[in-house]
């Protein structure tokens, strides 16, 4: 099947089933809980696996042998933009990454067959997984060492880390990234702490791994530096789903707010706030969609400079786009009661985990990402960069 029609088979197949269950409800009930009743999960289980299940959305980088669909970034970033418009809380984001992490790793050995256990669970929707990455940087280990057969550390602020069944850790191993895997049994003799944050829909947690057992994947630098940059186009295909959702409530309210007599809509400046977002969020869009076909293509080089910008256009369109949501529907739009601080919430969380703007674009830069504006090829796919860097 055509790659082309298989992403917009799987968009709009997502996009009618969340339109089904309000993803808004889900977070709200974590939002409006009683602490002293216990906090109740981030997200509901039926969804998620309706969503395994039915669409085997969990599978969509899991390869066909290991009961996977079988599809590149390209569909698994446009069913990310699917939930992020919606502010999906369930472990998609997370379990995509860690999958599409394993599907990364050389399948060899008692090596191999532990990834494919793993992917065969991801995709069978007995797993929910896990990535943990530098939460604060763009670079180097979450936060563990695995420099011997036990792993030493804490990941912090993993996305899903509350509830995921296995992990996989960018870990330190003799001084550099490594891959690891923790299996579900060793996971859960795990120390784990719910953090408290800006964002109800994502279940960040701190996995305190001290004595826990891991299996090395892979050390080849080259890898590892792959898999994170695939987490930073992921986690940019989310925020730029989330910045369209929030701009596509904002013209909705516009179209019916009447104020002096008139559409507030109609105003210019309002207009013209709108119009700029539009734009931004189709620029960040084109690097996500951008990024996708390198990493589809192979081409690690293309994808190391074009993640990095794609992820800091949707962190500043995913921020611009939840402050004109809040602005723009006036008084409504600062109450606890609307959805607006929902979305405030997400781009806040989502903009300042793993690299912010300015980090990321000082690391695109040392990867010389301003090579990009001068290269030309004979089929000009770099010529779009050159009006959004």
């Amino acid at each position: 099947m055509d790659q082309e029609i298989s992403t917009g088979e799987i968009r709009q197949a997502l996009r009618e089933y969340l339109a089904d269950h309000d993803s808004l409800a889900e977070i709200r009930a974590v939002a409006d809980a009683d602490p002293a009743a216990g906090m109740p999960p981030a997200f509901d289980p039926d969804v998620w696996h309706g969503l395994v299940a039915d669409l085997g959305a969990a599978g969509l980088a899991v390869p066909v042998e290991h009961g996977g669909l079988g599809l590149g970034l390209q569909a698994v970033t446009g069913a990310l933009h699917e939930a992020g418009q919606v502010l999906y809380p369930g472990p998609l984001r997370a379990t995509l990454a860690a999958a599409a992490a394993l599907a990364a790793v050389p399948a060899v050995g008692e090596v191999g067959g532990q990834v494919a256990t793993a992917l065969a669970a991801i995709a069978g929707g007995t797993a929910i997984a896990a990535l943990a990455v530098p939460a604060d940087d763009v670079s180097g280990g979450c936060g563990v060492s695995a420099d011997g057969p036990l792993l030493r550390g804490t990941a912090r602020a993993v996305p899903h880390g509350a509830t995921a069944d296995l992990l996989v850790a960018v870990a330190t191993s003799a001084g550099r990234p490594a891959l690891v895997l923790v299996s579900p049994a060793d996971l859960a003799t795990a120390a784990r702490v719910l953090r408290a944050g800006t964002d109800f829909s994502c279940g960040y947690a701190d996995i305190t791994l001290d004595g826990v057992a891991g299996t090395m994947l892979c050390a080849d630098p080259v890898v590892v530096s792959s898999v994170l940059d695939v987490a930073q186009l992921l986690t940019a295909a989310e925020q730029v789903g989330t910045a369209a959702g929030a701009l596509s409530r904002t013209l909705g309210y516009l179209k019916v707010r009447e104020q002096y007599g008139q559409l507030i809509g109609r105003y210019q400046a309002v207009q013209h706030r709108c119009a700029d977002l539009a734009v931004h969020i189709e620029a960040a869009s084109a690097l996500v969609e951008m990024a996708a076909a390198a990493a589809d293509a192979g081409d690690t080089g293309l994808l190391a400079q074009v993640a990095l910008l794609a992820r800091a256009a949707a962190s500043e369109v995913s921020l611009s786009a939840a402050d004109a949501m809040v602005h723009l529907h006036g008084g409504i739009g600062f109450t606890w009661e609307h959805e607006a601080h929902l979305f405030f919430r997400r781009a806040r969380s989502a903009a300042s985990w793993f690299g912010t703007v300015r980090q990321l674009r000082a690391e695109a830069a040392r990867r010389d990402c301003f090579a990009l504006i001068t290269q030309s090829t004979p089929t000009g796919p770099l010529d779009a960069v050159n009006s959004l860097i």
